[in-house]
């Protein structure tokens, strides 16, 4: 019953009780309006309470409502001809999901997080629409856009084929859920008998989706979390096993080789520097992987932070080399430490170089890439650092002259 509440309370057009929304405004939200200021290829933009301003093409306007905390927004033609001869105002009650289809029309709702009784996360949201909708007995399909698709990571589309055609897409900024919810994208088909009006319907969808990704990648970019990372309490990696496995399988030969070097008998100088290859190449490079992996994994189990780019995560994990070239040229008994530590320095400055300078854009990394590549990336710089530190070692002391 208390699920049953909160969905209420956040999804107001998620079932056929379409006011039914119990939501009491913490505070009155800013003074807001639909504008008609017309840009410059002729559409109106609408800004809203929370700060989107979402483009309508010619021929459409917007009717905002507030319900409680919540912004509820309603997109419609302004007259169901193309001359304007027939005015077109449909009421908030005309709003249910028996005519999203049928008159052509659209909503978008902005919940803020800290609605009282209100969902804190997109997933709580999510596995509540889940329930409601297995309970209800629909026929759907819930999917996540496709990364390059530019939505928030954790947006989820709910298309529901029974018993009605509706499509919601759902969202969140750091503060505010948004739910758009309009009619199946039809094609020239969907309307049989005017063709017109499905392009119009497509075309307005397309400006409306187009808006609020914007709206929401701006937020997003500029939002509080920090140059390093972005919080995302939607999908944190459940289990490390699956991308263990890939790394395991992608540097199980090159492991095998380099035990067979650090197993290569030390008969003469030539072989003993195979040898110290060998170790070398385990030591750097297993730890540099271990390092790159353990810098992605934990934030995001601990804390949910996602790193905004990949690149920061390779320079931050390769920074423990030079501590290892450091112990290990100490361990062997090499003389030449500053050398080493000199080589592998140049090596990182590079490394750090490369990676600094990449053209990057403000979109989070997944747990599940990052756990995946970020290792890989450092097992072969650790390849490169045991080649740099082995070119550098040079002779040895004697062991009992080691400090």
């Amino acid at each position: 019953m208390n699920d049953r509440l909160k969905l209420l309370a956040a999804g107001l057009l998620l079932s056929t009780a379409t006011m039914s929304l119990a939501i009491e405004p913490a505070a009155p939200p800013p003074p807001y309006a639909a504008t008609t200021e017309k840009s410059s290829e002729g559409s109106t933009l609408f800004v809203g309470a929370f700060g989107e301003i979402i483009e309508l093409p010619y021929g459409w306007t917007a009717a905002p409502i507030m319900h409680g905390a919540a912004e509820i927004v309603h997109f419609h033609r302004k007259s169901t001809d193309d001359l304007g001869l027939k005015p077109f105002h449909p009421n908030p009650s005309d709003y249910k999901p028996e005519n999203f289809e049928a008159l052509g029309l659209m909503e978008l709702m902005v919940i803020p997080k800290n609605a009282p009784g209100g969902f804190k996360s997109l997933a709580q949201l999510r596995q509540a629409k889940e329930k409601e909708l297995l309970s209800s007995g629909a026929k759907y399909k819930i999917a996540e856009p496709a990364p390059a698709s530019e939505w928030p990571q954790g947006t989820f589309d709910v298309a529901t084929s029974r018993p009605y055609r509706l499509l919601q897409t759902y969202a969140e900024s750091e503060k505010e859920f948004y739910i758009l919810t309009t009619a199946w994208r039809p094609d020239e088909a969907a309307y049989a008998e005017d063709k017109r009006r499905a392009l119009n319907y497509r075309y307005a969808l397309e400006a409306v989706d187009r808006s609020l990704k914007r709206h929401l990648s701006k937020i997003h970019a500029h939002g509080g979390d920090g140059r390093w990372f972005a919080v995302d309490e939607n999908s944190p990696p459940s289990s490390s096993a699956p991308d263990i496995l890939r790394i395991a399988y992608a540097i199980a030969i090159p492991i095998a080789a380099m035990v067979f070097f650090a197993l290569w008998p030390k008969k003469s100088p030539r072989s003993a520097k195979i040898h110290l290859f060998g170790r070398a190449l385990i030591l750097f490079s297993l730890t540099s992987a271990i390092a790159g992996f353990l810098t992605v994994y934990v934030p995001a189990r601990s804390s949910h932070l996602f790193w905004r780019h990949l690149e920061d995560a390779l320079i931050i994990a390769s920074l423990p080399n030079l501590v290892i070239a450091w112990g290990a040229a100490h361990a062997f008994g090499s003389r030449h430490v500053r050398r080493i530590l000199l080589s592998a320095t140049s090596l990182l400055v590079l490394w750090s170089a490369i990676w600094f300078f990449q053209p990057k854009e403000t979109v989070e990394a997944s747990a599940g890439d990052g756990l995946y590549l970020v290792p890989l990336l450092l097992f072969g710089l650790g390849i490169l650092v045991a080649s740099v530190f082995t070119a550098a070692f040079g002779p040895t002391f004697p062991i009992g002259e080691r400090k």
